[in-house]
């Protein structure tokens, strides 16, 4: 039997949780602190997420708390990571598992078509409009991105404008299923002046989605066959980079990938260089790829590659759990445009980092109703 969502469930996950997310990045921006977003801010999605599940599925609710408390303090005892880096990285990772869990189970009979199509206009309007608005003030306190003599100017507003491109982005596909293909084409128009490349993979990959399912059979067969895709996705893409490296080389590659590959191929060294030891099966700690892209390269930043970075913080088990998780969901949810926008902005960005259960909900609600 499948739980019941309310409307006020949908209003909370759906715009809450997004003016909440933005509003953390803006005061940290303001107070120049650095607030752990995991121990603060998503711990606020966790208590809501068991909330749902609570009544039908108390035991899962408490497995799910306790591996928060067990898998966090494990990692300060055995590796030294400090609480704050455990709690927040393991809470972040279990709100996307626990929410692709959870959703499939949701009954959306009770919510409307026009209900949804509403929300997002109020929502990407209200979004664009503060975003203008706190845009001249974010100018005063953030800087360029300028790493490895790669030079990157955004336009960021009271949330860094990945984040923004990513809102819009994902909304804009959904706003055209709902027939506002106009306003849909005006909000990919407009996340591609951002600045953030990811923007543009969003945008690419609801036009490539949209244009496979005016063939019905089509798309149900490339869903069938998801894994062969994405197999065959991985093989053009690395067929790519070696013929990109034998031609322009690893620095042209570094303006490309705006330094990312330098600290790609240093984490995948340092992979390799571990072998079949304990720190690739558990990893070397939560939040450690921050510390050591900041040795290694100068700046305290994560992989933005998911894959890598969980492999390199939780080793294999955490990149299984991972990626079992979303194997768990496609079995039951038949979404082209979650799996291909999930498989991209993973590889090129990071999607654990930018809310996904906005795109994860829309996506299940979507493939119900």
């Amino acid at each position: 039997m499948k739980l019941k969502i309310t409307l006020t469930d949908i209003d909370f996950l759906l715009f809450f949780l997004p003016a909440a997310n933005c509003f953390m990045f803006w005061l940290n921006t303001f107070t120049g602190n650095n607030i752990q977003i995991g121990s603060y801010f998503d711990l606020l999605i966790t208590f809501y997420l068991y909330k749902i599940a609570f009544k039908q599925y108390r035991p899962i609710v408490f497995l799910s708390a306790f591996l928060i408390v067990f898998i966090s303090l494990a990692y300060v005892f055995l590796l030294g990571t400090t609480i704050n880096a455990c709690f927040s990285y393991i809470t972040i990772l279990n709100n996307l598992i626990f929410s692709l869990w959870l959703f499939p189970k949701l009954d959306f009979s009770t919510i409307s078509v026009q209900k949804v199509r509403r929300h997002l206009l109020i929502f990407v309007s209200i979004f664009i409009i503060v975003y203008e608005i706190s845009v001249p003030y974010a100018k005063k306190r953030l800087v360029d991105d300028i790493y490895n003599d790669v030079h990157r100017v955004y336009k960021d507003g009271f949330v860094i404008c990945h984040v923004a491109a990513y809102y819009l982005g994902v909304a804009g596909y959904f706003l055209f299923l709902l027939r506002r293909k106009i306003i849909a084409v005006l909000l990919w128009l407009y996340v591609l002046t951002l600045g953030a490349r990811i923007a543009a993979v969003y945008a690419l990959v609801a036009v490539i989605v949209l244009c496979i399912s005016i063939f019905p059979k089509f798309y149900r067969s490339l869903f069938k066959y998801r894994y062969l895709l994405l197999l065959s996705i991985v093989i053009c893409f690395t067929m790519a980079t070696f013929y990109a490296l034998k031609k322009i080389g690893i620095e042209g590659l570094v303006v490309f990938t705006s330094g990312r590959t330098v600290f790609w191929v240093d984490g995948l060294l340092e992979i390799y260089r571990d072998g079949y030891g304990l720190l690739n099966v558990l990893g070397r700690g939560p939040e450690y790829s921050i510390i050591f892209n900041k040795e290694h390269v100068g700046i305290p930043v994560w992989m933005h590659n998911d894959y890598l970075d969980i492999v390199f913080n939780l080793g294999i088990v955490g990149l299984s759990a991972y990626l079992f998780a979303f194997y768990n969901y496609f079995r039951k949810i038949k979404s082209l445009y979650l799996l291909l926008a999930f498989v991209f902005a993973a590889f090129f960005n990071g999607f654990l980092y930018y809310d996904p259960l906005f795109v994860i909900l829309l996506s299940t609600m979507f493939a119900e109703i």
